[in-house]
């Protein structure tokens, strides 16, 4: 029966001479191994733009069966009614298929004693990639794109007048990018110990406290470091005293109004995710149990790679392709962190800058790279803020735009409190909160 609807639907499409439906489909959506063939072999010839026919069919690959097709053939008209109707049948029993056999492996993985939480990244990786629905397609008429965007402007219009836009606190920042936006990762990369992870936190605690839901994954350091750092923020008092446990009853009073205020934020503390998929099956509860807003994950070079691969530039290029995939899939923004090269030491950092790939640099949409100029790097117009800075016990850090997909490139800079884990942006050579 299922032979016989595939078949139905390949004669249909050849009638044609093609059709859209074949973006729609993949060739592990037939379960027969010659209408597999079929279908590869007719697809190939429409992206090619030739014509087809039972003949062109055939004579691209003669190795396939066309007797069953040719039968068909008599018996089909193909209206494009018909043929989405039938390749939605044929799309829905492949779903049930790929569902049963991912069934049967779990129960295979249980018997096994596999970890739990193994199993449970496998199901979520494998239900992504099972895909029910025949209208789920990214090909789609300029018109139907421009209404897209049209609403989308409108919509950015609406969250901007009602003050809802995704911002990173930092002023000149957000007047270059814009904020951050569904879909985008963003790089943020420096070298150990400049102020990348204390910027994702500051950018991931200063939305979660407006109401954003955030899931900050680290693998660099434990959730009580993190807490730590989120008092200082929040408190003002310094993380060194914090740690060396100095404090005194006002800066105790201080941290208890930051605990209160903080608590009943939305942010999501992730130290146990070790690799992409573990990341994606955990932003993918989260986001269907009480949705999501952001990802942020610290770092990058940290993670360890789902498959196997033969470079740590493969390694590398595997885990910023899979988390490019993840701000797609979800449609939501994503931070990841990176590590730049010896390279980047006492100077501007670059693209080329960036650590054992060039792959990141092709994934991210928006790469922000930091950096701590020297005094003689400094233009007279810097100078004056660099003072400031000092004179606040906090450091000059310029922020680098080196690559924004969708805007211009550019340099903004920054007071940073180390201590307490704070970014002050300058305006017109202004401090402003």
């Amino acid at each position: 029966m299922v032979n016989q609807l595939e078949t139905a639907l390949l004669a249909a499409i050849i009638q044609r001479g093609g059709d859209d439906t074949l973006a729609k489909l993949n060739e592990d959506d037939f379960a027969n191994i010659n209408n597999k063939k079929v279908f590869e072999t007719v697809k190939h010839l429409w992206l090619k733009g030739e014509t087809i026919s039972l003949v062109s069919v055939h004579a691209a690959n003669t190795k396939i069966m066309i007797d069953d097709i040719l039968a068909a053939d008599r018996l089909v008209l193909g209206m494009k009614d018909e043929v989405d109707k039938m390749a939605a049948r044929v799309k829905n029993i492949s779903a049930i298929r790929k569902i049963s056999k991912l069934t049967a492996d779990i129960k295979k993985d249980i018997k096994a004693n596999i970890d739990a939480k193994e199993i449970k990244t496998k199901i979520f990786e494998a239900l992504d990639n099972i895909d029910a629905d025949i209208q789920n397609t990214k090909i789609k008429s300029l018109k139907t794109v421009l209404f897209e965007t049209t609403a989308w402007i409108e919509s950015q219009f609406i969250k901007a007048e009602k003050d809802d836009l995704m911002l990173t606190g930092i002023p000149d920042l957000d007047y270059y990018t814009g904020g951050l936006f569904d879909g985008e990762m963003t790089v943020i990369a420096a070298r150990p110990s400049v102020g990348k992870t204390a910027l994702g936190l500051y950018i991931a605690v200063k939305l979660a406290k407006e109401g954003r839901k955030v899931h900050f994954v680290s693998r660099e350091m434990s959730g009580n470091a993190i807490g730590m750092r989120i008092l200082s923020m929040a408190s003002g008092v310094n993380t060194g005293q914090i740690k060396a446990g100095k404090i005194n009853d006002a800066q105790w009073t201080r941290l208890g109004h930051a605990m209160g205020e903080y608590s009943t934020s939305d942010l999501i503390v992730d130290t146990e995710s070790k690799t992409p998929s573990d990341i994606k099956a955990v932003t993918k509860e989260l986001q269907a149990k009480d949705g999501l807003d952001l990802i942020v994950i610290d770092y990058l070079q940290i993670l360890t790679p789902d498959g196997k691969n033969n470079t740590r530039e493969q390694e590398v290029a595997s885990i910023s392709r899979s988390l490019k995939s993840l701000s797609l899939d979800i449609n939501k923004p994503v931070i990841v962190l990176a590590q730049l090269n010896r390279n980047a030491e006492n100077k501007r950092p670059v693209l080329s800058d960036l650590r054992e790939s060039g792959a990141i640099e092709a994934d991210a949409d928006n790469i922000w790279f930091l950096h701590y100029p020297t005094e003689n790097q400094l233009s007279n117009s810097q100078k004056d803020k660099f003072i400031t800075c000092k004179r606040n016990n906090a450091r000059y850090m310029e922020i680098h735009i080196g690559k924004h997909r969708n805007g211009p490139v550019g340099m903004i800079d920054v007071l940073f409190d180390p201590g307490k884990m704070k970014f002050v942006g300058f305006v017109k050579g202004e401090r402003t909160a």
